[in-house]
């Protein structure tokens, strides 16, 4: 006997979770109502989006004198990161299992052309190729899906190893964000258009969304910035609960 599983109850981050792990093969009928459910959450995120008043339209005045152009210049089309909320006191993001996933295949391609370089009529070709891409997946890993968090004991918004470990050195460059100075949570979309792979022989073409922290003090600190926009959407109200501070939400449907 089938167990029925109503898929529409699930939240989008459970939706993805069961894309995640279904076996498609085994379970087609169940993978076609996964991504049902998810066009349909997609489709009330173009909803909220179209819905959205532009930046102009906000009541805090504070709105108007802030810079609304992307903080960011590099971006993924992928989620980077994952939130979760660790107490009451403290919400985390992580890398998300499609950052770390990208970066492994990356470095076993990486290790697969090393192998291959000594066989191959251009070793030195194939050897450089390989090493290139190691290095680009453990970029990305380390430094593409920076852990964060957001911490009231301590009342500090940390970004990065380095931070999270060492926040109270007075001898790091870059010093931790007070929550209290915190005054909004501004979210931005842009269309990103490039080429990558080899020879930069693919179009790269998706919308990238940004949450920033803005400042008291007018400054700007992003957050996250990558291509899913629903997640976007979602963490920001969970950080907006959390902080107690508004949403700034200037993404625009295009």
């Amino acid at each position: 006997m089938k167990i029925k599983i109503d898929y529409s109850k699930y939240s989008y981050e459970e939706l993805i979770d069961a894309a995640t792990h279904i076996d498609s093969n085994a379970y087609p009928e169940r993978m076609a109502q996964i991504n049902f459910e998810l066009d349909k959450h997609k489709q009330d995120l173009h909803e909220e989006l179209a819905s959205t008043p532009p930046p102009k339209d906000f009541n805090d005045d504070f709105a108007k004198q802030i810079d609304w152009t992307p903080l960011e210049d590099k971006s993924s089309s992928y989620k980077t990161h994952h939130l979760h909320q660790v107490s009451d006191s403290r919400i985390e993001y992580k890398a998300s299992i499609s950052m770390k996933f990208n970066s492994s295949i990356s470095v076993l391609t990486g290790f697969a052309l090393t192998f291959i370089s000594s066989s191959s009529e251009q070793p030195k070709f194939f050897l450089i190729v390989g090493i290139l891409t190691i290095c680009a997946g453990l970029y990305w890993f380390l430094f593409g899906a920076k852990p964060m968090a957001f911490d009231k004991a301590e009342g500090v918004f940390l970004k990065g190893r380095e931070q999270i470990k060492k926040f109270n050195d007075n001898r790091m460059k870059a010093k931790p964000v007070k929550l209290d100075q915190i005054h909004a949570i501004q979210l931005i979309s842009e269309y990103i258009t490039g080429q990558s792979g080899f020879n930069n022989s693919d179009d790269v073409r998706f919308h990238s969304y940004e949450i920033n922290l803005v400042l008291i003090n007018g400054e700007r600190v992003n957050v996250i910035d990558h291509g899913d926009g629903f997640q976007v959407l979602s963490d920001a109200e969970k950080l907006s609960s959390f902080l107690e501070v508004p949403v700034w939400n200037g993404i625009q449907d295009s």
